[in-house]
């Protein structure tokens, strides 16, 4: 696809290639499983990044014999290699094979997500005679004075175009132009939607104490009123009487024939008092 675009069409400035590959880094009881990515040599390029310690690939690296070297992330360097600023340079296992460390991307790097580390996209001598072995993904930078239909209808053609050179293996398969940032809204959008959610239920739960708040001052008179009438005193009866007024307590009656105790909710707070008839 990318020598198929380059060669048909003038719409695109440049044009990488990349794929994922998971890797086992690390040796004998010290294994660690790696998401990474095989990218053509141009990859970050394409992107316009650069790394935070190091080098990128070199336009030979992606050949055969030149390609075991390798680029990290911060966050893996971090976690495998304690931010040890003397790494570049040193060798790294991975699914057995021994690569260099030429670069440590910038923090805020990480694409495409979640991958930690790239390798160059080396094709092998079955990828080469047989083009069902490897499926790989194109990014491209569009060039000046172009826009996105422009460049959909140039990618629809080649699409075409190689469903009628192999049949076999492109026969009713067709190429997607996708905005990068909608590429990668699509990642971040699963993450964002708990958050969201969460917070949508902390609104609703404030709104309805707020509403109980209101509710509360809004009875707050009348229920003053009903707490005067049912304390008015009846006439007394003989023997003793107990008042305890208290904030917290209900009006509770327990009467014998010597004594009556009366618990009354008083209004206003913290006032206690207790008077013998």
């Amino acid at each position: 696809m990318q020598l198929t675009l380059r060669a048909t069409t003038n719409v695109f400035d440049d044009i990488a290639t990349y794929a994922f590959k998971s890797f086992s880094a690390g040796a004998g009881q010290n294994i660690q499983a790696i998401l990474g990515c095989r990218v053509s040599a141009n990859f970050f390029d394409v992107l316009g990044v650069t790394p935070s310690h190091g080098r990128l690939f070199s336009n030979n690296e992606d050949q055969p014999g030149a390609d075991q070297v390798v680029i990290i992330s911060y966050g893996l360097w971090q976690r495998q290699f304690g931010g040890d600023p003397q790494i570049t340079g040193k060798t790294l296992q991975l699914n057995g094979r021994t690569y260099t460390v030429i670069g440590i991307m910038s923090k805020d790097f990480d694409y495409p997500v979640p991958v930690e580390l790239w390798v160059p996209l080396t094709l092998t001598s079955s990828e080469q005679a047989e083009r069902s072995q490897l499926s790989v993904q194109a990014l491209a930078r569009l060039s000046p004075d172009v826009n996105v239909s422009q460049a959909r209808a140039a990618l629809s053609g080649a699409s075409r175009q190689l469903q009628s050179e192999y049949p076999e293996t492109n026969g009713g398969r067709t190429a997607t132009l996708i905005q990068l940032r909608k590429e990668l809204y699509s990642f971040t959008l699963p993450l964002f939607l708990p958050l969201q959610a969460a917070a949508a239920i902390v609104l609703l739960l404030a709104c309805a104490n707020l509403a109980n708040l209101m509710f509360a001052r809004m009875i707050g008179p009348s229920k003053r009123n009903w707490l005067a009438r049912g304390t008015r005193r009846g006439p007394r009866t003989p023997g003793a009487t107990l008042h305890v007024r208290n904030t917290h307590a209900f009006f509770l009656i327990w009467a014998s024939r010597d004594c009556r105790v009366v618990l009354e909710r008083q209004c206003a707070p913290h006032q206690h008092s207790c008077r013998l008839d």
